[in-house]
This record gives C-alpha cells, sequence and structure tokens, in this order.
C-alpha cells in the first residue's frame, strides 16, 4: 500500500483483487489518455478521491514512483480456489496446460475487443460438482467471473501470462505454416 494524502492505495498484485488489476490494466492500455491522466485514474479507481488540485507536480511524481516500486514476485499456478463453499479447479496434473475449447472461448472474448481478466479465470477455472456442459454454459461463466473479479488478483498472474503465451505460440507457429 502506498498513501495519497490520507488514502492508502493498494500498489501491489497481492493486494488488488482480479477487478481492480483488471481496471488498472484497461486505465493502462488506453492508448487515448496522456500519462498523468492515466495515473491519475489509476489511483482514483483504487480509491483516491480528486484531490489532485492539491497535489503538486513533485508530489505526484513521488507517488507515481512509490506505486511503481515493487518487489517483483513469482507467481505459483493456484490449482484450486474455494468461493461461496464450492471448489473450481484449474488442472489436477502436474502442470496446467490450457485447452482447445478454453483457448478459443478466451480467443473469441478478446477478439471481441474484450480483455475480460475475471472471464479468462471463469473459463479456466471449472467447479468440481459440474459437467461440462454445465460448465461452458454461457450464464455460468458470466455468474463465475463475477466471483473471479472479487478474488485476489495474485491467482490470475500465471493464467494470464500463459494465456498470452498460448495465444501468441498459436499465431506464431500459423504464419510460419503459411510462409
Amino acid at each position: 500500500m502506498i498513501k495519497i494524502k490520507d488514502y492508502e492505495i493498494p500498489n501491489q498484485v497481492t493486494e488488488l483483487s482480479i477487478e481492480q488489476f483488471q481496471k488498472v490494466s484497461d486505465i493502462s492500455s488506453d492508448m487515448g489518455l496522456a500519462f498523468v491522466d492515466k495515473q491519475i485514474k489509476i489511483f482514483e479507481c483504487l480509491g483516491c478521491p480528486d484531490v489532485w488540485d492539491e497535489v503538486s507536480a513533485k508530489e505526484l511524481k513521488e507517488f507515481i514512483t512509490a506505486f511503481n516500486d515493487v518487489p517483483k514476485v513469482d507467481f505459483e499456478f493456484t490449482k484450486e480456489v474455494e468461493i461461496d463453499g464450492y471448489k473450481y479447479v484449474a488442472f489436477t496434473g502436474e502442470e496446467f496446460e490450457l485447452s482447445a475449447k478454453d483457448l478459443a472461448l478466451i480467443e473469441k472474448k478478446i477478439k471481441n475487443g474484450e480483455s475480460d481478466i475475471a472471464y479468462i479465470m471463469a473459463v479456466i477455472f471449472k467447479r468440481e460438482d459440474l459437467d461440462k456442459k454445465e460448465h461452458y454454459a454461457e450464464a455460468h461463466i458470466k455468474q463465475k467471473a463475477k466471483l473471479f473479479s472479487k478474488q485476489p488478483a495474485q491467482i490470475a498472474v500465471r493464467y494470464i501470462a500463459k494465456v498470452g503465451q498460448e495465444a501468441s505460440n498459436m499465431v506464431e507457429n500459423v504464419a510460419q505454416n503459411n510462409d
């Protein structure tokens, strides 16, 4: 946490929910915003009200530096999560492997311009008491995405990296095969 005026702002993945992490990611990648606007919007979405007319440029620079000064952490894959008494499992073996069906659903969402981390987690984590048909039902995934948005962001970090890597590898391999 960092402090801006009298407000504590989470600045580490271990302190953010998936929903907050998504908002920060969306703001950070918004090419229509100038750098300072991005920083202010990030601080505001994390709980700091509009205090910017009381903050000098020098102070803002210190806040930005403090916000970005986080230790590098290598997160592990979280195999399972319990939410509201239900167990959600991402994989059962030793290593996580993204299924083709999961990748297709995620890719479809991203292609529609929606890089929704909670949705990705909802696709990957399957409730252990449901069958495949129930798991892949659109309404079920939508409901799970709401549940996952409130979970700690640290459980999503490795999965987001893996999904990005898989999608990139797929595009690269297809491009090479078409040459």
